[in-house]
């Protein structure tokens, strides 16, 4: 009986959730392409309120979790724990100051072909988080770019180099 009750609530939340990743120390940055309010949510789909932007950029978000199509994040300037936000909301910067030759890659693995390469920096919406990798869509030449980039090139703060 207690392995049936058990059953069902694990369904009832990863039906409710999605599948979830649990992430350490990855941290990323509200309002990445403009400083326009964005919603916030207590639970995915659960609308909780409008966030506004600093005044020369978004907040530094420590990525806690990805559900479906949300991550949770809790961002401290703001004493906000555990909110959600939608994917694609939250921005890495692509840093490439030496202008090397960056790949975005086809899967988040670096045996993975390329399917773009990047040659300076770009901001970069955030859409999925996997083992070291990061899933940017990048506007290169007006031109929508999607791929996997490793946070080996990315830095989580708007107002830094992460150097």
């Amino acid at each position: 009986m207690k392995r049936r009750i058990f059953t069902i609530i694990y369904l009832t939340q990863l039906l409710f959730y999605g599948c979830t990743t649990h992430y350490s120390n990855i941290e990323a940055y509200t309002h990445a392409i403009d400083l326009k309010s964005i919603s916030i949510y207590s639970k995915p789909g659960k609308y909780y309120k409008k966030l506004d932007s600093d005044t020369e950029g978004g907040w530094i978000a420590e990525v806690k979790r990805k559900g479906k199509d949300y991550f949770e994040i809790s961002i401290s300037d703001l004493s906000l724990n555990d909110v959600w936000i939608r994917a694609g909301e939250l921005g890495l910067t692509v840093q490439n100051y030496d202008s090397l030759r960056i790949p975005m890659s086809i899967h988040p693995d670096t045996t993975s072909l390329a399917c773009n390469y990047l040659y300076t920096s770009y901001v970069g919406r955030v859409y999925d988080i996997y083992k070291g990798f990061a899933f940017l869509e990048i506007t290169v030449d007006k031109k929508s770019i999607k791929g996997w980039v490793e946070f080996k090139y990315l830095c989580g703060n708007p107002y830094t180099t992460c150097n």
